[in-house]
């Protein structure tokens, strides 16, 4: 019986520390298509993401923009430059490097040649591409 509560508590943790790791938000693909979402990582295979429960892996190339919350619109990134566009309205020039952590998510952003972490909290939208017109 003490097994069974242990597991049962330790698959409660792993499940809650799961939950925390999401942070809503719309990826916006290049096709056009917006997928709504809860964002959990980026990693090799691209961005996970969850949509309805289900698990979901979406290639980095595919993406255009990933919006944390609606604001104006931002230019398009010049070349393979992507931008990091704050709430307060900054836009930082660089390279988007990693997601991850919990929540709220860690952005590493690359600028100037040097990596900085930001918090999902603090970001409106990371643009990545131009996404198509509907």
């Amino acid at each position: 019986m003490r097994h069974r509560l242990a597991v049962i508590v330790l698959l409660l943790v792993v499940g809650a520390a799961f939950a925390a790791a999401q942070v809503h938000a719309v990826l916006v693909l290049k096709s056009g298509e917006r997928v709504d979402c809860d964002l959990v990582d980026l990693g090799a295979p691209g961005f996970t993401v969850k949509v309805n429960s289900a698990s979901r892996q979406i290639p980095m190339g595919e993406v255009a923009i990933v919006e944390f919350a609606p604001g104006k619109k931002t230019s398009a990134p010049l070349g393979s430059e992507h931008l990091l566009v704050m709430r307060n309205g900054d836009v930082i020039h660089g390279q988007l490097m990693d997601i991850g952590g919990t929540h709220p998510l860690r952005i590493t952003f690359r600028a100037v040649g040097k990596d900085r972490d930001y918090s999902s909290n603090d970001i409106s939208r990371i643009v990545l591409g131009v996404p198509k017109r509907k």
